[in-house]
């Protein structure tokens, strides 16, 4: 017998069921001085007791002798892993259809004035396109004023027909530079091809408004960095 394991185990089991080393002794017709001793390691019950035990605690005497507690293992019947297997493979396969007819190209776009850098990026396949801009700069001349409103919107300009594809929401009491630092414009259902976008006037009107009420708009241009390749 395992002497170090059985007592701890024993112990561990009586706390596990919230008894005293008391009541455990009432139950199995001892002292409590007995109870305490098995738990010391300074003794060890005899096996009619450790039946007692196992049958109170219910677990078997292999384990109560040895001490440790057997991990049982759960059948898991073959069509279980069949069905797994079976899922895996067609979460795969829909993966992969989805990849090959969503393969998507990636063109950057940038500002076409002077006075403001911009960064962003375009992309697009045969069924949808996106466009993402962000960190907007301005680099003309120092402004420092605190406008009383400022907000955006973007527009579409192609074959003399022009199109607002998205604006912002207002912010107050702020300067330009502040506003671009936080400005971020995420258009995930862009509508245009890339040929059609590359061949239009994109451009982001920024509309500063002061506290005297005077407004002024900022047109910034946005172009492709390079060609489309369909």
């Amino acid at each position: 017998m395992e002497q170090e394991n059985i007592q701890k185990f024993i112990k561990k089991l009586r706390k596990e069921k919230n008894l005293t080393q008391k009541q455990l002794a009432d139950m199995l017709g001892v002292t409590y001085q007995a109870v305490s001793k098995w738990e010391r390691g300074l003794n060890i019950p005899d096996i009619s007791i450790l039946k007692e035990i196992s049958h109170i605690f219910d677990v078997d005497m292999d384990t109560m002798i040895t001490g440790v507690e057997k991990k049982h293992k759960k059948y898991i019947p073959k069509f279980y892993f069949f069905l797994i297997f079976l899922l895996i493979f067609l979460l795969l396969f829909f993966i992969f259809l989805y990849f090959s007819n969503h393969n998507f190209y990636l063109k950057k776009v940038s500002s076409g004035c002077d006075d403001f850098i911009v960064n962003g990026s375009f992309a697009y396949n045969k069924e949808k396109s996106s466009l993402y801009i962000s960190n907007i700069d301005y680099c003309g001349e120092e402004n420092k004023t605190i406008y009383q409103e400022i907000s955006w919107e973007l527009y579409e300009e192609y074959q003399n027909n022009k199109r607002k594809i998205r604006d912002g929401s207002l912010s107050k009491n702020i300067s330009l530079n502040d506003y671009l630092k936080k400005l971020e414009i995420h258009i995930d259902d862009y509508s245009s091809s890339c040929k059609k976008i590359s061949s239009s006037q994109v451009y982001l009107e920024i509309k500063v408004k002061d506290k005297e009420g005077k407004v002024e708009l900022y047109q910034v241009p946005i172009q492709l960095e390079s060609d489309c390749e369909q």
